[in-house]
């Protein structure tokens, strides 16, 4: 049971070493430090995270492992984090677009990567933590994590899945047309009475819209 509910832990990105220290020490002598990644298992689930979010909503991703980095990680070196189309290979793969609060590029003189400066905010022996990232698409992305020396490729791993709904139509609405964001669903007009209601307008104050 304890196995169970360590891994439900692990896969929301929670911090669960206290209460699940048997686990993390004994995945500690099995693997190398880092975010615990997609093809690890434990009790016979993958414990890759599965986190939630809602488009454009700032959120804190989180992710929890062994050994990871907590000195200097304001430096190049890392430890980073990019979110990216699902699929891709980490090691190569470009920050979605429309992504905030974190910040990748290109890397220089390489035709293949990126260099991603953005440190977490919560840096522990088990834990890296990002606060306001936020997510202007909606669907299943990939989260890659780099514990140390992220300018080589090699060292970002598949750490597990973000997947992003729509916002309420209140967030969404311009004037009397919906425009939902990328993947979030179709552009359709609405009508007085349905933007009135967004608005918090009464039946007789949306006949004047």
């Amino acid at each position: 049971q304890v196995w169970v509910e360590c891994v439900d832990a692990i896969k929301e990105g929670l911090d669960c070493h206290c209460t699940c220290g048997h686990e993390y020490l004994v995945m500690g002598h099995r693997r190398q430090g880092g975010a615990f990644v997609s093809g690890e298992l434990m009790a016979g689930r993958a414990l890759g995270v599965v986190l939630a979010a809602t488009s454009r909503r700032p959120f804190t991703l989180g992710l929890t492992g062994t050994d990871m980095a907590t000195e200097e990680v304001e430096e190049a070196a890392g430890p980073r984090l990019k979110v990216v189309r699902q699929g891709q290979t980490c090691k190569y793969a470009h920050l979605l677009e429309g992504v905030l609060g974190l910040d990748c590029g290109r890397a220089e003189g390489v035709l293949v990567g990126t260099e991603c400066s953005t440190p977490p905010g919560v840096a522990t022996m088990f834990a890296h933590q990002w606060a306001g990232v936020a997510l202007s698409e909606c669907g299943t992305f990939d989260i890659c994590h780099c514990n140390s020396n992220c300018d080589a490729s090699g060292n970002w791993r598949l750490a597990g899945e973000v997947v992003v709904s729509p916002a309420p139509l209140e967030e969404q609405h311009s004037g009397g047309v919906l425009r939902p964001f990328p993947g979030c669903g179709q552009d359709f007009e609405l009508s007085s009475f349905q933007v009135g209601e967004l608005r918090g307008e009464s039946p007789e104050e949306a006949l004047v819209w």
